[in-house]
């Protein structure tokens, strides 16, 4: 068996047990999911971290607009902005948007079974990290209520490490 030396000087990343090493100058845009339990629901009640590298330039504003332009052109069957504004949460500025849309799924007779989704997009530019984070939480519509506290609070006890 040939034994490999290194060559390139590695940077280790840390996503709970898992490691990752890359060249010094790879950037970390990563997505980050959890899921909540199975239960009877059609949509499992989840939440999506993605980071990604900003100029610092970049303002919260101009960063929403550019996520919520994005949130418009997926193609959501029935895509209903609930709210959207800037916000506070224990000191850390946000931009929050709540929409609704309706999730089609093949049903076993050929028929299409419909449910409506709720989501939560909280958008923060961290400086101190240089980098923005967008938080996506999605769940069942009838199971919303019971978990926008869930929700909030992730959003809350999330911190970067610099």
């Amino acid at each position: 068996m040939a034994t490999k030396t290194r060559k390139a000087k590695l940077q280790a990343h840390s996503f709970g047990k898992l490691t990752v090493a890359v060249p010094p100058k790879w950037v970390d845009n990563s997505i980050i999911t959890f899921l909540g339990p199975a239960g009877g629901a059609r949509t499992r009640p989840n939440v999506v971290l993605s980071r990604q590298m900003v100029s610092d330039r970049v303002v919260l504003g101009q960063y929403a607009d550019a996520q919520r332009a994005s949130l418009l052109d997926a193609g959501l069957a029935d895509l209903e902005v609930i709210d959207e504004g800037p916000l506070t949460l224990d000191g850390r500025k946000l931009y929050r948007v709540r929409f609704a849309w309706t999730r089609r799924d093949p049903g076993p007779d050929g028929s299409t079974i419909e449910s409506r989704v709720r989501q939560e997009q909280y958008y923060s530019i961290e400086r101190e990290g240089g980098l923005a984070l967008t938080f996506t939480f999605t769940c069942d519509a009838d199971e919303y209520e019971g978990l926008k506290e869930t929700f909030e609070q992730i959003v809350l006890d999330s911190r970067v490490r610099v």
